[in-house]
């Protein structure tokens, strides 16, 4: 809750009434935004922006890419297998809801609820819809935030299979 207090607007809640909570409350707005930018380069193909994301390893939790363990990749490995999942042909919407961050440290942590689309005109149906879990592990290095940590849990998925399977090899 935002609460005034002379000419500044703190956060109210326990230890957020100084100008640390303040400063604390920004970097998880930064976090959070870090994440959206992150869909939108997913969405948009954006490989080359999607890889400024990341550590050099990123320990990987999802069970398209890695199955049903964590995988510590590469980065190059893990961007081209994120890109082999979206092909040109195959179009994408990302989104979530109730983000949550939390900073100790060096280390900041994304949870939000997942949801997203896949659509291929070269299937029948052409659509595949997943809702699941995200988080994101963050690791503040010199030039700033990156990832090193990522996991998807599914909750549920609709349509077409195939739609997501679908990847060049």
């Amino acid at each position: 809750m935002l609460q005034e207090d002379g000419d500044a607007l703190w956060l109210a809640g326990p230890g957020n009434r100084s100008s640390a909570g303040v400063m604390n409350a920004a970097e998880e707005a930064l976090i959070i935004r870090l994440a959206t930018e992150l869909d939108d380069a997913v969405d948009r193909k954006d490989w080359v922006r999607f890889r400024r994301f990341f550590a050099e390893t990123v320990g990987v939790d999802i069970g398209s890419v890695t199955g049903s363990e964590v995988v510590e990749m590469d980065v190059a490995a893990f961007v081209a297998e994120v890109a082999a999942f979206n092909l040109p042909a195959k179009r994408a919407c990302h989104n979530f809801t109730n983000p949550l961050a939390s900073i100790r440290g060096d280390r900041a942590e994304f949870k939000a609820n997942r949801y997203g689309w896949n659509h291929c005109a070269d299937f029948d149906p052409p659509l595949y819809e997943l809702w699941g879990r995200i988080s994101y592990g963050f690791h503040r290095q010199e030039q700033g935030w990156v990832i090193d940590h990522m996991a998807l849990e599914k909750l549920r998925e609709s349509g077409n299979l195939a739609v997501s399977l679908l990847r060049s090899e």
